[in-house]
């Protein structure tokens, strides 16, 4: 068994921990990239990557550096023998130099399967963080979402003010807005995602972002 968590099972672990340490952890597949960026659309927002990072259990870590350096799982006939073995020695009551070899067989496999359940207790935690924070990012302003509204419908927005709304983040949309020339985004708490920071370079800023 390869140690590293399977992309295709666990994909939203792999490219957290890719994050983490990319020098153990290689780039995911292009298929698994293209289902994550899919299902995950908001992956690159840095609070929401900052979230995720947090919320994995170091349990998984490290576990895998320990499971790395005991090796590969054993086979399941592998294992079978050895639980036979040990089955054997203990019906006749007596003893043999092989049985501690058995058990270690035996041990191992239980840690692969305790990793394996601690890989998917992983993905799904943080299948629930991403939906919680994804939950927090889009409960924005009101009139954020008009704004956001009639310019898909059309319309052209020249000014946008937006002062003091406590504001943590705009939309991804808003990099996306044809028109635009100003916007005052005075007093409020955000943080910009790339494409939002590429479009407020080409606009008039006004107040304190």
């Amino acid at each position: 068994m390869n140690p590293l968590p399977n992309p295709d099972r666990y994909p939203l672990l792999n490219f957290i921990l890719s994050q983490l340490n990319p020098n153990s952890h290689p780039p995911l597949p292009p298929e698994t990239s293209i289902y994550l960026t899919s299902k995950y659309p908001h992956l690159n927002n840095p609070k929401l990557l900052t979230s995720l990072i947090q919320a994995l259990p170091h349990q998984v870590t490290q576990t895998h550096f320990l499971i790395d350096s005991l090796g590969p799982r054993p086979d399941s006939y592998t294992v079978s023998i050895a639980r036979s073995k040990i089955a054997q020695i203990h019906a006749t009551a007596s003893s043999s130099p092989d049985v501690e070899v058995y058990k270690a067989v035996v041990r191992l496999e239980e840690m692969h399967e305790e990793y394996g359940t601690k890989l998917r207790e992983a993905e799904e935690m943080l299948d629930r963080v991403y939906g919680s924070v994804v939950g927090e990012l889009e409960d924005v302003d009101g009139d954020v979402v008009k704004i956001l509204r009639e310019a898909k419908s059309g319309v052209v927005v020249e000014r946008i003010e937006l002062v003091e709304r406590q504001l943590r983040f705009l939309p991804e949309d808003f990099g996306k807005l044809h028109g635009l020339l100003v916007l005052n985004l005075c007093r409020n708490e955000l943080k910009f995602d790339l494409m939002v920071e590429e479009m407020l370079e080409l606009l008039e800023i006004w107040g304190c972002v």
